[in-house]
């Protein structure tokens, strides 16, 4: 039932979209946020955080706004009361503030460098201050994950404070203790840094460190666990654009891969294969058409089948994203009938084999709005962009094989794509 009303509310957003629909739509708008009772817009500290039917969302921006959408409804409802106000500091949901859920309750770290960690009951509407994590510089940057772990479930927390600091708080005994490792394996956790837990015994790290966007994972099950360097998560893209993970950025374990964005206002959105030990560029959230860059607290969740991201920044945008088509040979079209193939030669990917960038453009029948997505050899998409005029651009890609696809609703083009070392 929960699935069938997805789908309604999926198809009736595509066919409410006025350019053409295509296989595999990725991103879709959802309804914005709305009717929070202060009516400010999500900003510094908002986030959320998926139970049941339900994505949880702190505000920020200065309030103990706290909301509810109906992934079934497609709506927003205010949840009163609020995330509380403790009366010696008297602070709200502010900068570096972080959401987290255990399939029953919501945890809040409420940010502006205070260590103010409180439990929200779903069941009984009803918040609980609980003992502070005792950052040695309060929570300014917040970041952290649920953690199930030989039968226990843990939440591991960071400050984000420029610190090596973290801790993880047992649930059962609702107390805070000393996480292994006994540190971050960077001497400073910046903004933006982020923690995925793989539902197994894995748990993966990633922080800006110099000019890099350093990424590691430990083994929890390991009797001493240690910090193992992965390949760091690229500052360029595939277009050229070079960022660092900063406020908003954040780590997602999703559809058996570790989905990442940057922050920072931008839109970058990418995801870590652990079997291939790489990083592909998905795109950009919203696939290029949000109105601003991610900028707030935690912006991704997932309920298992969809992923949601809150832009934040000063705006009610909100998103959720289909996994996409695995395999090259069976895109099927959103729109009624197959799409006809483009004569021989449309599609330009020059030069072919490549070594750096590769142009990419097609000459389109008709005059419009069309789609690009390159696969790699395991058929997952690396890399999207849309034009009106069928020049994409020049794309940067690892070395291998690639699978080309320009799709315009109506007719589509395909092109092998060798990238040398």
């Amino acid at each position: 039932m929960k699935k069938s009303a997805r789908g309604t509310l999926s198809l009736l957003i595509l066919l409410a979209l006025s350019t053409p629909v295509w296989a595999d739509p990725a991103w879709i708008r959802a309804t914005d946020v709305t009717g929070q009772p202060s009516t400010k817009p999500v900003k510094g500290g908002g986030g959320i955080a998926v139970v049941g039917d339900f994505v949880y969302l702190i505000v920020g921006n200065n309030t103990p706004d706290f909301m509810k959408y109906s992934i079934v409804d497609n709506t927003w409802a205010a949840i009163a009361p609020g995330v509380p106000v403790a009366e010696r500091k008297k602070k709200n949901v502010k900068k570096g503030a972080y959401i987290v859920e255990d399939g029953t309750n919501i945890y809040v770290f409420k940010g502006a460098s205070t260590n103010e960690f409180y439990k929200y009951s779903i069941a009984d509407n009803l918040w609980t201050a609980l003992p502070s994590p005792e950052f040695t510089k309060g929570i300014k940057g917040g970041f952290a994950v649920l953690v199930n772990l030989m039968g226990k479930q843990y939440i591991y927390a960071g400050s984000g404070s420029n610190t090596a600091e973290w801790k993880r708080f047992d649930l059962l005994a609702g107390a805070w203790e000393a996480a292994m490792p006994a540190a971050l394996p960077v001497e400073k956790a910046k903004v933006g840094s982020g923690l995925a837990f793989d539902g197994g015994n894995l748990l993966y790290f990633l922080t800006s460190r110099g000019k890099t966007n350093s990424f590691f994972v430990t083994n929890l099950a390991d009797v001493a666990p240690v910090w193992t360097e992965k390949r760091e998560l690229p500052v360029s893209t595939p277009s050229g654009g070079k960022k660092k993970v900063k406020e908003g950025g954040c780590l997602l374990w999703f559809n058996n891969l570790v989905y990442a964005v940057k922050g920072g206002s931008t839109k970058e959105f990418w995801y870590f294969d652990p079997a291939a030990d790489s990083w592909s560029y998905v795109g950009e959230v919203g696939d290029g058409a949000a109105t601003k860059g991610i900028k707030c607290g935690r912006s991704i969740a997932t309920d298992g089948d969809l992923l949601f991201c809150v832009i934040g920044n000063n705006t009610n945008e909100f998103w959720y994203y289909t996994p996409p088509v695995a395999e090259m040979s069976s895109l099927r079209p959103a729109v009624a009938g197959s799409p006809v193939p483009m004569t021989g030669g449309a599609l330009s990917t020059v030069p072919n084999p490549a070594r750096g960038g590769t142009k990419i453009s097609c000459q389109m029948p008709v005059h419009g709005a069309a789609r690009l997505t390159v696969y790699n050899s395991a058929g997952r998409a690396v890399y999207r962009a849309a034009s009106i005029t069928g020049s994409f651009g020049s794309v940067r890609l690892p070395a291998g094989t690639y699978v080309v696809r320009v799709d315009t609703g109506a007719s589509v083009a395909e092109s092998n794509l060798v990238v040398l070392e």
